[in-house]
């Protein structure tokens, strides 16, 4: 199968999102990560097109990385995956500073070049 991916992508950071900007945050990890979005499992069944408010935290950063992203697509994780249900979710970024999507994008080519 082609990959149609146009980033590389990095397993496992953690991610906190929101429905509302200042909203409560719930906490999710990622399958993978890439500089235009992520792949995260989460407890919470989300509608695909869902609008989310993300904090990224990558390991040796101090501070989260904001993001603004679109629900994209939804699958149901069965129970031998996780315990209990849980969703994987892929999200793309539709607003992010310039500065975090290339150290997201860094962060990402230096894992994958070790």
């Amino acid at each position: 199968m082609e990959d149609r991916r146009k980033f590389p992508r990095l397993n496992s950071v953690i991610v906190n999102y929101s429905k509302e900007l200042n909203g409560q945050y719930d906490i999710g990890v990622t399958i993978n990560i890439s500089a235009n979005g992520i792949c995260a499992v989460i407890d919470d069944k989300l509608a695909e097109g869902t609008i989310l408010y993300l904090k990224i935290f990558l390991p040796h950063y101090k501070l989260p990385i904001l993001a603004k992203g679109r629900v994209m697509w939804v699958k149901e994780m069965g129970r031998k995956e996780y315990k209990g249900i849980h969703y994987k979710l892929g999200i793309e970024f539709i607003e992010i500073n310039e500065a975090d999507a290339q150290n997201i994008a860094n962060y990402v080519l230096v894992h994958l070049s070790k």
